[in-house]
């Protein structure tokens, strides 16, 4: 296994100038070495020690991306979950960050993995209120959720207004003379989706 350590005798630099480089502290070096140095790291095909790396410097460049799944369900089956995850992915990449993905069966498993790996951020996708409250107890790494409602908390959430678009449905029926309504869907008990679009539905029906 190359290391560190013969990068640089064939180049015939230090240690530490070959660590800037792979470290992308290339401003440290300069530009003819910096290229000599990727160019033995390209014919030797050298691959950094992410974990490693991480234990030293507290950085992982991980961000976990979370699904809340159900059991014995794949939610990137979804069509919608899985092109949102792509792009997601698309998006950490180009921040130079890696993405890890969790589908997630219980909060204590996901605070565990978020530990093990060190990871730096994590966006989670449908949580519901008492998973939020738990999760945000058990980690204080940043975290980002999507399509997720708490009434108990303020979040950084990313989402559209349910409750609107749940008002519009019905509007759009009742102007195209509808009068015999029904709000069709998967039944939910928690503060979600699915109740903000039915509570907005009634609510433009009384």
């Amino acid at each position: 296994m190359t290391t560190l350590k013969d990068i640089a005798q064939e180049a015939g630099v230090s240690v530490m100038t070959v660590s800037n480089v792979v470290n992308g502290n290339s401003s440290k070096v300069s530009p003819k070495t910096a290229e000599r140095i990727q160019k033995i790291i390209k014919r030797l095909n050298y691959v950094p020690n992410f974990s490693a790396r991480s234990l030293v410097n507290s950085n992982s460049h991980i961000i976990s991306v979370i699904i809340r799944g159900e059991k014995d369900q794949n939610p990137l089956k979804n069509p919608h979950n899985a092109a949102l995850v792509g792009t997601i992915i698309h998006k950490i990449q180009q921040q130079g960050y890696y993405a890890m993905i969790n589908i997630m069966k219980s909060v204590s498993d996901i605070s565990q993995s978020l530990r093990t790996w060190n990871a730096e951020g994590a966006i989670f996708l449908g949580m519901f209120d008492d998973e939020i409250e738990e999760m945000c107890t058990a980690s204080d790494i940043p975290m980002v959720f999507i399509d997720s409602y708490s009434k108990v908390r303020q979040l950084s959430n990313v989402g559209i207004d349910d409750y609107k678009g749940g008002r519009l449905a019905a509007k759009h029926l009742i102007k195209h003379g509808h009068k015999t309504l029904a709000f069709i869907g998967p039944p939910s008990s928690h503060t979600g989706v699915i109740q903000q679009r039915y509570s907005g539905f009634y609510d433009e029906l009384t």
